[in-house]
């Protein structure tokens, strides 16, 4: 058993961060190992918030620590990361608090950081939505994986789907950041040159890899992630900015060989095959509970069949093209969206076969030689078939 502290960092954010302690609160008792959370308040200007923040905290059952001054990012990082030197602990997750978590998380992030082949892993980064370019990307993630319930069923199912395993990475992100405390030992903390914060974690992770230690991506544990708020809400990040230029220019001049090896990681695609495997797999098991109706249709609006089209009881919607200009099958749920090519057996067919269970029902919006195949081979499998032409929405 592992004794881990996760180190919340907070700066304003009234109107999200309630919703992140909620979801992280409940991981001391959803974890195997022994879990402590701290949340660290950065001094947060707005008025009357670092005592609500405590105590949300304190009826929670969570610890909170307010500074008594503006640190930025990277200092604030350091106090959670010292405090688990202090105490004891075998390592520190930084997350930042526009997060909603799985119950899961912990679990897999300790589960992650095991040597393999003697390799030392000094940093996990845990899957999101918005995790830089190592993303999952969901069409809708605020509305579908801000879902408590449905993000844990996401994660269990990645988490069975992957078994543990981990893919290489050039760095970390901090938005999740599981860092044994062996590793700050060794590389030490977040430099504060970074000032209020933005790319203190790539620094960190460039010095942990120029002293022996490797990264990897968790994908069994899968996050909600709002992305880029805790730097908005700290001023970091102005209205369409990604990036802070002056920071950025300190990781090149002081490891001029990360860009290189970034793309070079970038070019090889070590992502590609598992992100089409997870989004296979979450719309292939929500077919599987839920049920599959197929849209022979041009639309994209939902029509008003009273099928739901969001949250847990909602069905898989696959979109074929009633004449078969697009040959391709669109399976689409809780945001995920899954483009298969049409096989020779037709779309019936071949939704069966990718999605490993018959759709309920066939809804024809407009007319064409895949639709009317559609509807023969329905009537021949018993599968109810509903007709609503719309050509005037389409004009």
């Amino acid at each position: 058993m592992a004794r881990v502290l996760i180190a919340v960092i907070v700066y304003n954010g009234r109107a999200f961060v309630p919703r992140a302690l909620r979801s992280i609160a409940r991981l001391p008792a959803t974890s195997a190992h022994d879990v402590d959370v701290l949340v660290l308040d950065d001094a947060s200007p707005e008025p009357g918030w670092s005592e609500e923040l405590s105590v949300l905290c304190a009826q929670l059952g969570i610890d909170c620590y307010t500074s008594p001054r503006n640190l930025g990012i990277p200092r604030n990082m350091n106090l959670g990361l010292l405090r688990a030197l202090d105490g004891n602990y075998d390592a520190c997750i930084l997350l930042n608090s526009d997060v909603v978590v799985p119950a899961n998380m912990v679990d897999a992030l300790v589960s992650a950081a095991q040597p393999v082949s003697g390799a030392k892993i000094g940093s996990v980064t845990a899957w999101a939505n918005d995790v830089s370019s190592f993303s999952l990307a969901n069409d809708d993630a605020e509305r579908y994986l801000s879902d408590q319930s449905l993000l844990d069923t996401v994660s269990a199912t990645l988490q069975a789907e992957f078994s543990g395993a981990t893919y290489p990475l050039p760095t970390g992100c901090g938005f999740c950041l599981y860092i044994p405390t062996a590793a700050i030992e060794d590389v030490g903390v977040m430099d504060p040159v970074f000032g209020r914060g933005y790319a203190e974690e790539v620094d960190w992770c460039c010095r942990a890899t120029e002293r022996g230690w490797t990264h990897v991506l968790a994908p069994s544990a899968f996050l909600f992630h709002m992305g880029s708020a805790t730097s908005k809400t700290a001023g970091v990040l102005t209205q369409g900015m990604r990036t802070v230029p002056t920071n950025e220019a300190i990781v090149d001049f002081r490891h001029p060989w990360y860009r290189p090896e970034l793309e070079k990681w970038s070019n090889s695609a070590v992502l590609d095959e598992p992100r089409a495997r997870a989004v296979r797999r979450l719309v292939r098991d929500a077919a599987l509970a839920r049920g599959v109706v197929i849209d022979a249709t041009w639309l994209e609006r939902r029509d008003d069949a009273g099928v739901s089209d969001s949250g847990p009881d909602s069905k898989v919607r696959v979109v074929v093209t009633p004449d078969g200009a697009a040959p391709q099958i669109d399976a689409r749920v809780d945001g995920w969206r899954l483009l298969v090519p049409v096989g020779q057996a037709g779309p019936l067919a071949s939704v069966a076969d990718l999605l490993g269970v018959a759709p309920s029902q066939i809804r024809l919006h407009d007319s064409g030689d895949v639709a009317g195949r559609l509807a023969v081979e329905a009537a021949a499998a018993g599968i109810p078939v509903r007709r609503a032409v719309r050509y005037p929405e389409r004009v």
